[in-house]
């Protein structure tokens, strides 16, 4: 019998090892067994890791996430007219967190300047905070604790995103409760590293304003990962070409970044209806980034690529298809002047400008998955998701796109790597991700357009263990 693992690996490691809890906390466990060389896997097995505070103290308070520890004390901590404010942050925290507490609590907000005269600590500790040893580097990072007593609250976290995410649960509690906190002793990390949702800005515009709000309902839920569709187009084009029209020229299409690309045929790259500067895409990173969210631009090609084939119609995929009303929106993978081009489109933003100095996407960090499969959360996405589906070869696709990744990052990103995603649809390729992950992304979507109106109404709900 083997030990497989549990769905809260921050408390039950790998191994089986099992961290400290305040309070008794379910996890479920599944194994492994093998007789007589054969295999069956269980099912899972619900078991409670047993805390010595479980039956003390005052309930833990309702978030969204919940917390996942907590240790009640007795009384509660209470706002007067006034806030006072100790930050250890940087001034756009700071600012940012006096703007929030304002807007929720209705009070006016001073900062101080020793942790013993203030309401409510925000305060930076170096050391490791978990109590959980099996706990990963990445979810360590968002890892925090409150305290609370009767004469302040104090947010301890060892990074940004710990303390953007303290703060949340803060301001949750003070939405539901008017401005008291319950003494006790919380503990939060997150269960899964990434949690969050794709918008496909290329079909559907949005405003800057409108992504800005979405960023902001994100972090108030803890979500970290803005995933941004570049460009895109309508997918059905053989309804054009059936009826007799050229959807090169007639089907919608966008590529939402100012762009200098134009093809000779005057085709600009950039769409015409709504785009985003340079500047104005750098800022809503920045932006992102201070609230914890990490934002993933995602460039489609060699398929979903009519905007670059409107520029460059001679790079139009012509092998054989198996829906060859869709050719127009294929980029041919296999033609080396394809690489040069896409290449040079991601120079814009990957590269210096040459009046600021400054790369579009310098904050972009990037990561490689490669054809061994192998995929950490990027912050740039090489989509090409028609490669399986008999338009294109998929091989030709995976090459084109791992091809285009080593261009960019041996020409211009030295000490860096892409991250390269497969995404044939319906394809064998154990390197691609699957159809669903499409339906899951757009069903996200509309989840958080929902979750955007119910955060000025989070004191009228029962929120459990939600989302937890």
């Amino acid at each position: 019998i083997e030990f497989l693992g549990a769905d809260y690996e921050q408390i039950i490691g790998p191994q089986g090892k099992v961290g400290f809890v305040f309070s008794d906390t379910p996890v479920k466990v599944n194994y492994k067994v093998t007789k007589d060389g054969k295999e069956a896997f269980s099912k899972d097995y619900e078991v409670i890791v047993k805390g010595p505070f479980s039956s003390q103290g005052n309930a833990k308070p309702q978030t969204i996430p919940s917390m996942l520890q907590w240790k009640g004390g007795t009384g509660e901590f209470r706002l007067g007219d006034t806030v006072k404010l100790y930050c250890d942050s940087t001034k756009d925290f700071c600012d940012m967190l006096i703007a929030d507490l304002k807007a929720v609590t209705g009070r006016e907000v001073q900062v101080v300047n020793a942790p013993s005269e203030a309401d409510i600590v925000l305060h930076t500790i170096g050391a490791n905070i978990s109590s959980f040893p099996t706990i990963s580097n990445a979810l360590q990072e968002e890892a925090y604790r409150i305290s609370v007593t009767d004469k302040q609250v104090k947010i301890m976290a060892s990074t940004p995103k710990g303390k953007m995410w303290g703060s949340r649960s803060l301001l949750q509690i003070l939405k539901q409760t008017g401005g008291s906190v319950p003494c006790g002793d919380a503990y939060d990390v997150p269960r899964y590293q990434v949690r969050g949702v794709l918008f496909d800005i290329a079909r559907t515009p949005y405003t800057l304003e409108d992504l800005r709000k979405a960023i902001d309902t994100m972090a108030w839920y803890k979500m970290n990962d803005l995933h941004l569709v570049i460009n895109n187009n309508y997918i059905f084009l053989e309804e054009y070409v059936k009826d007799g029209h050229d959807p090169l020229k007639e089907a919608y299409t966008a590529f939402r970044l100012e762009s200098k690309m134009v093809g000779k045929n005057g085709q600009p790259l950039t769409a015409q209806d709504v785009f985003f500067t340079k500047k104005e895409f750098r800022e809503l990173i920045d932006y992102a980034k201070l609230r914890g969210v990490n934002i993933v631009p995602e460039f489609d090609t060699p398929g979903h690529a009519l905007s670059f084939t409107k520029v460059r119609p001679d790079l139009i995929y012509q092998g054989p298809m198996g829906n060859p009303g869709r050719r127009s929106d294929h980029i041919d993978a296999g033609n080396p002047e394809t690489l040069k081009f896409v290449a040079e489109v991601l120079d814009e933003y990957l590269l210096p400008d040459v009046e600021t100095g400054k790369a579009p996407l310098e904050h972009i960090k990037l990561l490689r998955q490669g054809l061994d499969g192998v995929e950490e959360p990027g912050d740039i996405h090489i989509e090409g998701d028609q490669g399986g589906t008999g338009d294109m070869l998929a091989h030709e696709a995976d090459i084109f796109q791992v091809a285009l990744g080593t261009e960019v990052e041996q020409a211009h990103l030295a000490g860096h790597e892409e991250h390269i995603h497969h995404g044939a649809e319906n394809t064998e390729d154990e390197h691609t991700l699957p159809l669903g992950f499409f339906h899951l992304a757009a069903l996200a979507q509309e989840f958080l357009h929902l979750l955007i109106l119910p955060v000025e109404d989070l004191g009228d709900l029962d929120t459990g263990e939600v989302l937890r």
